[in-house]
């Protein structure tokens, strides 16, 4: 869920499955002032915010999606201010197959 201040939207990223996709879902949700695109130094999602605009980003019904994507923003950064997430490149775990 992304809220821009004034409104907020679900956007369901079901569809979606490459994070091209997610950013095109994104954009395509109607939020003017917020606006996705892949960062191409971290992999990750950056949201960049309008003047006028103070965005938070939650997850919606007990998921995790926005989290694992790094750009969690359950407290507004201030107007104006970008989101920029997590980078999202692959790690190695010790339960990793």
């Amino acid at each position: 869920r992304i809220n821009d201040g004034t409104a907020s939207v679900d956007i369901d990223l079901s569809t979606a499955d490459t994070l091209g996709d997610v950013v095109d879902l994104i954009n395509a949700a109607g939020l003017t002032g917020v606006s996705a695109s892949v960062n191409a130094a971290t992999g990750g999602v950056d949201l960049a915010v309008a003047a006028g605009n103070d965005v938070t980003v939650t997850d919606v019904g007990g998921q995790t999606l926005a989290r694992d994507l790094g750009i969690l923003t359950t407290t507004p950064g201030g107007d104006g201010v970008d989101i920029s997430g997590a980078g999202l490149a692959p790690r190695l775990s010790p339960l990793t197959p």
